[in-house]
Parts: C-alpha cells; structure tokens; sequence
C-alpha cells in the first residue's frame, strides 16, 4: 500500500491532472490526499472517476482558497472519522498490516494563525492509540536549513512546530529527491525557497 500527498494548487488545470494520472500509473498509489484543490466537489468526482478509484471525500473550497479531496482504492477498507477544512482523517484496514490512522493534514497558511494548527494536531494525537502517520502542506517548518533565501524563519514558529510534533509522538519520515517543494520569485535576486510539505508518522505506525 502506498500513499500520496500533494498541494495541487488548483485541479482545474490540465496539466495538474496529466501528473495525477501519470503518477498513478508509475506508482499506483492506494490512498491520494489533495490540498488546495480550489474546486467544487463535483470537479473531486470527475478526478476520482478519471483516475479509477473506487471512493472519494472532500472539502470544498472557499472562494479561491482551500478545499481537499481524498480518494482511494479498492485495497482495504477506508472509513472517514472527521474532517474540517484544515485536515481529512480516518481508518484504514489492511490484511498485510492491520488497522491504522492516516491524517492528511493542510495547515492555516497565515502565520498568526500557526497556534490553531499546533493545536489540531495535539487534538488529533490524543484520539487514539492506533499507529498513525499524518502526511501534508503544514505550511511549517521544523529547522532552519528548510528555507533557503528570504529573511529567517522566525525561531519562535521552528520551536513550536518542533514542541508539538514531539508532544504527539510524531517523527519526520525524511525524504528522497527535491528538499523545497515550495518557491516564489524563482530567478529574481528575491527568489525563496521552502519545505513546507512532509510525513510524520509515530513510532507504531
């Protein structure tokens, strides 16, 4: 069983839908989490019949902001436990690893809002006892070498982000390939860079 996480930005795109369909066939993913799909929920059923899933849940967008679409297959049982606009979580069931909680997870975009996002998290560590894994955009940072250009991160964000990922059990699961998946002003002398998006899972899962 695999998984993807992904801040699509926008699934009215063409181009946003030809990757969707080009990764499902390379890594034939069994549960896909979108952020930011700025799209009503009939645009989430047309992705989720294109790309052959068999089931979907989503969030929609408010204006030109928001919205998330999870869709999944037909490998183990998927059952919603709550959602909001900042995450989808529920249960999945699997004969090869049991029972276990997946959160995809969209974190408040605006700094002062931050605390809201802590907090979620710390909601959501205490429902249950299952092995857990929460994977998307937290709009957050963990340590100072994840953003490249621009003024420092404030240290006051790093150590909270930090302080609550510990106080949920959670560890970062790394990466392989591209560290900043998040940019503005690329090739002006402004250009920044930032790793917003990770997996954080606990010791179980």
């Amino acid at each position: 069983m695999s998984l993807l996480a992904w801040n699509c930005r926008g699934l009215d795109n063409p181009r946003t839908i030809r990757f969707l369909k080009e990764i499902t066939q390379n890594h034939n993913p069994s549960i896909i989490f979108l952020s930011e799909t700025l799209s009503k929920l009939n645009k989430i059923e047309e992705v989720c019949r294109s790309l052959h899933f068999a089931g979907w849940w989503g969030i929609e967008a408010q204006g030109h902001s928001g919205g998330l679409a999870l869709l999944w297959k037909n490998e183990g049982g998927c059952t919603i436990l709550d959602v909001s606009k900042q995450y989808i979580e529920f249960e999945v069931e699997n004969s090869q690893v049991g029972r276990w909680r997946y959160t995809g997870f969209y974190g408040c975009p605006e700094r002062d809002r931050r605390r809201e996002s802590w907090a979620i998290l710390r909601d959501l560590a205490g429902r249950s006892t299952l092995p857990r894994c929460v994977i998307g955009d937290f709009n957050d940072m963990l340590f100072v070498d994840e953003k490249r250009g621009g003024r420092l991160h404030p240290r006051s964000l790093l150590a909270g982000f930090g302080e609550t990922v510990a106080s949920c059990g959670l560890t970062d699961l790394g990466y392989k390939g591209e560290k900043f998946m998040w940019e503005k002003s690329r090739g002006n002398q402004g250009w920044i860079q930032e790793r917003l998006d990770r997996g954080l899972a606990n010791n179980l899962w």
